[in-house]
Protein backbone atom coordinates (compact mmCIF):
# COMPACT_ATOMS: atom_id res chain seq x y z
CA UNK A 1 0.00 0.00 0.00
CA UNK A 2 2.69 1.72 0.97
CA UNK A 3 4.07 1.71 -2.56
CA UNK A 4 0.79 2.32 -4.39
CA UNK A 5 0.19 6.03 -2.36
CA UNK A 6 3.86 7.26 -3.20
CA UNK A 7 3.40 6.34 -6.89
CA UNK A 8 -0.24 8.58 -6.16
CA UNK A 9 1.85 11.37 -5.00
CA UNK A 10 4.34 11.29 -7.54
CA UNK A 11 1.44 12.09 -9.91
CA UNK A 12 0.11 15.26 -7.69
CA UNK A 13 3.69 16.30 -7.63
CA UNK A 14 3.90 15.88 -11.31
CA UNK A 15 0.87 18.34 -12.40
CA UNK A 16 1.58 21.53 -13.52
CA UNK A 17 0.10 25.08 -13.44
CA UNK A 18 -1.10 24.77 -16.83
CA UNK A 19 -4.70 24.66 -15.45
CA UNK A 20 -5.92 22.41 -18.15
CA UNK A 21 -6.52 18.73 -17.56
CA UNK A 22 -6.89 16.28 -19.84
CA UNK A 23 -7.62 12.29 -20.22
CA UNK A 24 -7.02 10.45 -22.53
CA UNK A 25 -6.80 6.32 -22.19
CA UNK A 26 -4.44 5.36 -24.94
CA UNK A 27 -1.23 7.50 -26.77
CA UNK A 28 -0.37 3.63 -28.90
CA UNK A 29 -0.95 4.37 -32.82
CA UNK A 30 -4.63 5.20 -34.30
CA UNK A 31 -6.93 7.25 -35.18
CA UNK A 32 -8.20 8.51 -32.06
CA UNK A 33 -4.90 9.14 -30.86
CA UNK A 34 -3.87 11.38 -34.05
CA UNK A 35 -6.47 13.08 -33.19
CA UNK A 36 -5.87 13.47 -29.39
CA UNK A 37 -2.19 14.56 -30.18
CA UNK A 38 -3.81 16.94 -32.77
CA UNK A 39 -5.78 18.42 -29.92
CA UNK A 40 -2.74 18.96 -27.73
CA UNK A 41 -0.64 20.27 -30.12
CA UNK A 42 -3.50 23.86 -30.33
CA UNK A 43 -2.29 24.47 -26.50
CA UNK A 44 0.10 27.18 -26.27
CA UNK A 45 1.23 26.06 -22.91
CA UNK A 46 1.62 22.20 -22.26
CA UNK A 47 -1.30 21.24 -20.88
CA UNK A 48 -1.64 18.40 -18.27
CA UNK A 49 -2.31 14.68 -20.35
CA UNK A 50 -3.33 11.80 -18.41
CA UNK A 51 -3.11 8.35 -20.16
CA UNK A 52 -5.62 6.39 -17.91
CA UNK A 53 -5.22 3.02 -20.08
CA UNK A 54 -2.60 0.64 -20.92
CA UNK A 55 -1.35 1.75 -24.43
CA UNK A 56 -0.49 -1.74 -27.20
CA UNK A 57 2.69 0.44 -28.22
CA UNK A 58 4.86 3.59 -27.11
CA UNK A 59 5.19 4.80 -30.83
CA UNK A 60 3.45 7.85 -30.10
CA UNK A 61 4.93 8.30 -26.53
CA UNK A 62 7.70 10.97 -27.58
CA UNK A 63 4.89 12.84 -29.11
CA UNK A 64 2.63 12.74 -26.43
CA UNK A 65 5.62 13.63 -24.35
CA UNK A 66 6.21 16.85 -26.87
CA UNK A 67 3.11 18.50 -26.51
CA UNK A 68 1.75 17.93 -23.20
CA UNK A 69 2.97 17.21 -19.41
CA UNK A 70 2.52 13.55 -20.00
CA UNK A 71 1.14 11.65 -16.49
CA UNK A 72 0.64 7.99 -17.06
CA UNK A 73 -1.56 7.01 -14.06
CA UNK A 74 -2.58 3.42 -15.31
CA UNK A 75 -0.65 1.70 -12.89
CA UNK A 76 -3.29 2.34 -10.46
CA UNK A 77 -6.35 3.13 -12.25
CA UNK A 78 -7.26 -0.54 -12.60
CA UNK A 79 -7.33 -1.52 -8.48
CA UNK A 80 -10.47 -0.03 -6.79
CA UNK A 81 -9.37 1.08 -3.68
CA UNK A 82 -6.29 3.02 -4.93
CA UNK A 83 -8.20 3.78 -8.01
CA UNK A 84 -10.42 6.04 -5.55
CA UNK A 85 -7.33 7.67 -3.97
CA UNK A 86 -6.30 8.91 -6.79
CA UNK A 87 -9.53 9.89 -8.22
CA UNK A 88 -9.75 12.17 -5.06
CA UNK A 89 -6.41 12.95 -5.39
CA UNK A 90 -6.37 14.24 -8.90
CA UNK A 91 -10.07 16.05 -7.93
CA UNK A 92 -8.21 17.88 -5.19
CA UNK A 93 -5.80 19.24 -7.22
CA UNK A 94 -8.30 20.58 -9.88
CA UNK A 95 -10.62 22.05 -6.91
CA UNK A 96 -7.91 23.88 -5.82
CA UNK A 97 -7.35 25.66 -9.55
CA UNK A 98 -9.13 29.16 -9.93
CA UNK A 99 -10.09 28.38 -13.94
CA UNK A 100 -9.13 25.02 -14.54
CA UNK A 101 -10.60 23.62 -17.68
CA UNK A 102 -10.93 19.35 -17.55
CA UNK A 103 -11.72 17.26 -21.43
CA UNK A 104 -11.51 13.67 -21.84
CA UNK A 105 -12.24 10.90 -24.69
CA UNK A 106 -13.10 7.28 -24.41
CA UNK A 107 -11.87 7.12 -20.45
CA UNK A 108 -13.66 5.88 -18.06
CA UNK A 109 -12.09 7.30 -15.36
CA UNK A 110 -12.38 10.39 -16.48
CA UNK A 111 -16.00 10.07 -16.00
CA UNK A 112 -15.63 9.07 -12.78
CA UNK A 113 -14.02 12.10 -11.83
CA UNK A 114 -16.73 14.56 -13.14
CA UNK A 115 -18.79 13.90 -9.62
CA UNK A 116 -15.79 14.46 -7.66
CA UNK A 117 -15.58 17.83 -9.36
CA UNK A 118 -16.45 21.27 -7.99
CA UNK A 119 -19.20 23.75 -9.61
CA UNK A 120 -16.60 26.17 -11.15
CA UNK A 121 -14.71 23.91 -13.22
CA UNK A 122 -15.28 23.64 -16.39
CA UNK A 123 -16.20 20.27 -18.32
CA UNK A 124 -15.89 18.86 -21.87
CA UNK A 125 -15.53 15.42 -23.46
CA UNK A 126 -15.00 14.12 -27.24
CA UNK A 127 -17.22 11.84 -28.80
CA UNK A 128 -15.73 9.39 -31.84
CA UNK A 129 -17.91 6.89 -32.62
CA UNK A 130 -21.38 7.13 -31.22
CA UNK A 131 -22.48 3.71 -29.68
CA UNK A 132 -25.51 2.64 -28.22
CA UNK A 133 -24.34 -0.35 -26.12
CA UNK A 134 -24.75 -0.23 -22.63
CA UNK A 135 -20.82 -0.59 -21.40
CA UNK A 136 -19.80 2.57 -24.07
CA UNK A 137 -19.28 5.75 -22.71
CA UNK A 138 -22.48 7.61 -24.20
CA UNK A 139 -24.32 5.71 -21.95
CA UNK A 140 -21.85 5.72 -18.81
CA UNK A 141 -21.55 9.48 -19.17
CA UNK A 142 -25.24 10.26 -18.93
CA UNK A 143 -25.40 10.42 -14.86
CA UNK A 144 -23.21 13.48 -15.68
CA UNK A 145 -24.35 14.69 -18.57
CA UNK A 146 -25.46 17.90 -17.06
CA UNK A 147 -21.71 18.64 -15.75
CA UNK A 148 -20.80 19.40 -19.33
CA UNK A 149 -20.33 22.63 -20.52
CA UNK A 150 -19.70 21.21 -23.51
CA UNK A 151 -19.56 17.93 -25.64
CA UNK A 152 -17.63 17.74 -29.37
CA UNK A 153 -18.99 15.19 -32.05
CA UNK A 154 -17.44 15.12 -35.65
CA UNK A 155 -20.88 15.83 -37.12
CA UNK A 156 -25.30 16.29 -37.30
CA UNK A 157 -25.32 12.47 -37.13
CA UNK A 158 -23.29 11.78 -33.76
CA UNK A 159 -25.19 15.05 -32.26
CA UNK A 160 -29.11 13.75 -33.28
CA UNK A 161 -27.78 10.26 -31.71
CA UNK A 162 -26.98 12.20 -28.70
CA UNK A 163 -30.06 14.24 -28.40
CA UNK A 164 -32.24 10.48 -29.32
CA UNK A 165 -29.97 9.33 -26.39
CA UNK A 166 -31.11 12.26 -23.31
CA UNK A 167 -34.77 12.31 -24.81
CA UNK A 168 -34.89 8.16 -24.48
CA UNK A 169 -33.25 8.61 -20.72
CA UNK A 170 -35.75 11.96 -19.72
CA UNK A 171 -32.72 14.21 -19.96
CA UNK A 172 -33.27 18.38 -20.34
CA UNK A 173 -33.05 19.13 -24.35
CA UNK A 174 -31.53 22.35 -22.78
CA UNK A 175 -28.62 20.20 -22.62
CA UNK A 176 -28.51 19.25 -26.39
CA UNK A 177 -27.87 22.19 -27.07
CA UNK A 178 -24.27 22.19 -24.84
CA UNK A 179 -23.55 19.75 -27.58
CA UNK A 180 -20.98 20.92 -30.70
CA UNK A 181 -19.24 19.94 -33.72
CA UNK A 182 -15.59 20.59 -34.63
CA UNK A 183 -14.40 18.55 -37.32
CA UNK A 184 -11.04 16.86 -37.21
CA UNK A 185 -8.11 17.69 -39.05
CA UNK A 186 -5.82 16.10 -41.51
CA UNK A 187 -2.71 17.10 -43.81
CA UNK A 188 -3.23 17.81 -46.46
CA UNK A 189 -0.26 18.17 -49.28
CA UNK A 190 -0.22 21.49 -51.48
CA UNK A 191 0.49 19.70 -54.65
CA UNK A 192 0.54 16.25 -55.68
CA UNK A 193 1.75 13.88 -58.54
CA UNK A 194 -0.03 10.78 -58.24
CA UNK A 195 1.12 8.20 -60.13
CA UNK A 196 -0.98 6.42 -63.06
CA UNK A 197 -0.97 2.91 -61.93
CA UNK A 198 -1.79 0.39 -64.66
CA UNK A 199 -3.12 -1.78 -62.24
CA UNK A 200 -5.31 -1.00 -59.17
CA UNK A 201 -4.08 -0.14 -56.52
CA UNK A 202 -5.53 -1.11 -53.05
CA UNK A 203 -4.81 -0.35 -49.50
CA UNK A 204 -5.99 -1.29 -46.65
CA UNK A 205 -5.08 0.60 -43.06
CA UNK A 206 -6.55 -0.32 -39.80
CA UNK A 207 -5.53 -1.96 -36.45
CA UNK A 208 -6.92 -5.63 -36.64
CA UNK A 209 -9.72 -5.11 -33.83
CA UNK A 210 -13.58 -6.81 -34.46
CA UNK A 211 -15.48 -3.80 -35.48
CA UNK A 212 -13.22 -3.21 -38.57
CA UNK A 213 -14.41 -6.20 -39.88
CA UNK A 214 -10.97 -7.26 -41.23
CA UNK A 215 -12.16 -10.47 -42.94
CA UNK A 216 -14.62 -8.42 -45.06
CA UNK A 217 -11.43 -7.03 -46.91
CA UNK A 218 -9.51 -10.10 -46.81
CA UNK A 219 -12.44 -12.17 -48.80
CA UNK A 220 -13.10 -9.12 -50.97
CA UNK A 221 -9.03 -9.80 -52.19
CA UNK A 222 -9.71 -13.62 -52.36
CA UNK A 223 -12.62 -13.12 -54.98
CA UNK A 224 -10.86 -10.66 -56.67
CA UNK A 225 -8.10 -12.87 -57.19
CA UNK A 226 -10.22 -15.95 -57.91
CA UNK A 227 -12.00 -13.78 -60.93
CA UNK A 228 -8.21 -12.97 -62.10
CA UNK A 229 -9.03 -9.02 -61.68
CA UNK A 230 -5.95 -6.85 -61.72
CA UNK A 231 -4.46 -5.59 -58.62
CA UNK A 232 -2.29 -4.97 -55.90
CA UNK A 233 -2.65 -4.68 -52.15
CA UNK A 234 -1.25 -2.74 -49.68
CA UNK A 235 -2.20 -4.27 -46.15
CA UNK A 236 -1.07 -1.69 -43.26
CA UNK A 237 -1.71 -2.77 -39.18
CA UNK A 238 -1.44 -5.45 -37.40
CA UNK A 239 -1.51 -8.59 -39.11
CA UNK A 240 -0.04 -11.93 -38.86
CA UNK A 241 0.54 -12.37 -42.86
CA UNK A 242 1.61 -15.76 -41.70
CA UNK A 243 -1.38 -16.57 -39.94
CA UNK A 244 -3.82 -15.48 -43.06
CA UNK A 245 -1.32 -16.46 -45.96
CA UNK A 246 -2.02 -14.19 -48.53
CA UNK A 247 0.20 -14.20 -50.95
CA UNK A 248 -1.57 -11.86 -53.26
CA UNK A 249 -0.60 -8.82 -50.94
CA UNK A 250 2.03 -6.72 -49.42
CA UNK A 251 1.46 -6.66 -45.45
CA UNK A 252 3.81 -4.27 -44.07
CA UNK A 253 3.04 -4.03 -40.46
CA UNK A 254 2.11 -0.60 -38.28
CA UNK A 255 3.82 2.12 -40.10
CA UNK A 256 4.66 5.15 -37.14
CA UNK A 257 6.47 6.95 -40.22
CA UNK A 258 4.61 9.48 -41.34
CA UNK A 259 6.28 10.31 -44.76
CA UNK A 260 6.57 6.55 -45.12
CA UNK A 261 2.38 6.02 -45.06
CA UNK A 262 1.75 9.13 -47.36
CA UNK A 263 3.96 7.49 -49.64
CA UNK A 264 1.42 4.32 -49.32
CA UNK A 265 -1.13 6.61 -50.17
CA UNK A 266 0.41 8.96 -52.99
CA UNK A 267 0.86 5.17 -54.58
CA UNK A 268 -2.71 3.72 -53.88
CA UNK A 269 -5.99 4.37 -55.81
CA UNK A 270 -8.62 2.74 -53.77
CA UNK A 271 -9.22 2.84 -49.86
CA UNK A 272 -11.28 -0.35 -48.39
CA UNK A 273 -12.86 0.34 -45.43
CA UNK A 274 -15.69 -2.11 -44.04
CA UNK A 275 -15.75 -1.09 -40.36
CA UNK A 276 -19.23 -1.87 -38.60
CA UNK A 277 -18.97 1.16 -36.26
CA UNK A 278 -16.64 4.56 -36.88
CA UNK A 279 -17.35 8.30 -36.35
CA UNK A 280 -14.82 9.94 -38.59
CA UNK A 281 -11.97 7.51 -39.15
CA UNK A 282 -8.41 9.21 -40.09
CA UNK A 283 -7.44 6.99 -42.56
CA UNK A 284 -10.58 7.79 -44.66
CA UNK A 285 -9.41 11.90 -44.29
CA UNK A 286 -5.79 11.04 -45.04
CA UNK A 287 -6.43 8.63 -48.05
CA UNK A 288 -8.34 11.66 -49.85
CA UNK A 289 -5.96 14.08 -48.86
CA UNK A 290 -3.69 12.02 -51.22
CA UNK A 291 -6.36 11.32 -54.05
CA UNK A 292 -7.18 8.19 -52.87
CA UNK A 293 -10.64 7.03 -53.34
CA UNK A 294 -12.27 5.54 -50.11
CA UNK A 295 -15.03 2.80 -50.87
CA UNK A 296 -16.40 2.53 -47.13
CA UNK A 297 -19.44 1.62 -44.99
CA UNK A 298 -21.99 4.04 -44.61
CA UNK A 299 -21.60 4.76 -40.89
CA UNK A 300 -20.77 7.43 -38.28
CA UNK A 301 -20.36 10.72 -40.26
CA UNK A 302 -18.80 9.39 -42.99
CA UNK A 303 -21.90 9.85 -45.32
CA UNK A 304 -21.30 13.27 -45.10
CA UNK A 305 -18.44 13.55 -46.93
CA UNK A 306 -20.63 12.35 -49.52
CA UNK A 307 -20.50 15.58 -51.64
CA UNK A 308 -22.56 16.20 -54.75
CA UNK A 309 -19.28 16.37 -57.05
CA UNK A 310 -18.70 12.08 -57.42
CA UNK A 311 -15.98 11.01 -55.48
CA UNK A 312 -16.25 8.52 -52.23
CA UNK A 313 -18.46 5.18 -52.91
CA UNK A 314 -20.27 4.02 -49.93
CA UNK A 315 -21.93 0.63 -48.99
CA UNK A 316 -25.27 1.18 -47.88
CA UNK A 317 -25.67 -2.06 -46.38
CA UNK A 318 -23.87 -3.52 -43.32
CA UNK A 319 -24.50 -6.81 -43.79
CA UNK A 320 -21.11 -8.69 -44.77
CA UNK A 321 -22.10 -10.58 -47.61
CA UNK A 322 -23.85 -7.73 -48.72
CA UNK A 323 -20.77 -5.67 -48.45
CA UNK A 324 -18.33 -7.93 -50.18
CA UNK A 325 -20.76 -7.47 -53.26
CA UNK A 326 -21.17 -4.12 -53.61
CA UNK A 327 -17.70 -3.52 -52.86
CA UNK A 328 -16.84 -6.08 -55.67
CA UNK A 329 -18.99 -4.81 -57.87
CA UNK A 330 -17.82 -0.73 -57.38
CA UNK A 331 -13.92 -2.24 -57.75
CA UNK A 332 -14.60 -4.39 -60.74
CA UNK A 333 -16.67 -0.94 -62.53
CA UNK A 334 -13.79 1.39 -61.57
CA UNK A 335 -11.22 -1.06 -62.72
CA UNK A 336 -12.49 -0.37 -66.09
CA UNK A 337 -13.38 2.90 -65.98
CA UNK A 338 -10.44 4.65 -65.02
CA UNK A 339 -11.19 8.15 -66.11
CA UNK A 340 -13.77 8.15 -63.78
CA UNK A 341 -11.26 7.03 -60.84
CA UNK A 342 -9.28 9.80 -61.61
CA UNK A 343 -11.98 12.33 -61.44
CA UNK A 344 -13.75 11.05 -57.92
CA UNK A 345 -9.82 10.95 -56.33
CA UNK A 346 -9.36 14.60 -57.47
CA UNK A 347 -12.88 15.52 -56.15
CA UNK A 348 -11.76 13.50 -52.61
CA UNK A 349 -8.75 16.19 -52.17
CA UNK A 350 -10.65 19.05 -52.55
CA UNK A 351 -13.04 18.13 -49.97
CA UNK A 352 -10.77 17.45 -46.58
CA UNK A 353 -8.64 20.43 -48.57
CA UNK A 354 -11.86 22.79 -48.17
CA UNK A 355 -13.28 21.41 -45.32
CA UNK A 356 -10.79 19.58 -42.93
CA UNK A 357 -7.88 22.04 -42.28
CA UNK A 358 -5.52 22.36 -39.39
CA UNK A 359 -6.23 26.34 -39.08
CA UNK A 360 -10.38 25.45 -38.58
CA UNK A 361 -9.73 22.72 -36.33
CA UNK A 362 -6.99 24.96 -33.97
CA UNK A 363 -9.13 27.67 -34.02
CA UNK A 364 -12.44 26.01 -32.73
CA UNK A 365 -10.28 23.79 -29.99
CA UNK A 366 -8.88 27.30 -29.03
CA UNK A 367 -12.09 28.83 -28.65
CA UNK A 368 -13.33 25.89 -26.97
CA UNK A 369 -10.48 25.77 -23.84
CA UNK A 370 -10.83 29.43 -23.87
CA UNK A 371 -14.78 28.73 -22.92
CA UNK A 372 -15.94 30.31 -26.07
CA UNK A 373 -18.06 27.19 -27.26
CA UNK A 374 -17.81 26.75 -31.09
CA UNK A 375 -20.67 27.18 -33.75
CA UNK A 376 -21.15 24.16 -35.48
CA UNK A 377 -19.88 23.75 -38.53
Amino acid sequence: MIKELLLIRKFYRQVNTSGNYLFFPFYHVGGAETVHLNILRTFQEKPNCFITNKSFSDANRPSFQKYSNLIEIEPLTRTGKYRKYLLKSIARRINHDKNPVVFGCNSIFFYDLIPMLKSHVWIADLTHAFSYEQYSPEFYSLPVANRFNARIVLGQKTKEDYANLYKDHGIDSKYTERINIIKNNVYVPDSLVKPKNNILQIVFVARNSPEKRPEIVFEILRRLNQDGIPFQCTIVGDFDQLNLQIDYAKFTGEIHNKATLQNVYLNSDVLLLTSEREGLPMVILEAMAHQVLPISTAIGEISELKRAEPGIILSESLEPEAVISEMLKIIRHLNENKSELRIRQKNCYHTVKENYSTEKFTDSYRKLFHKILPQNQ
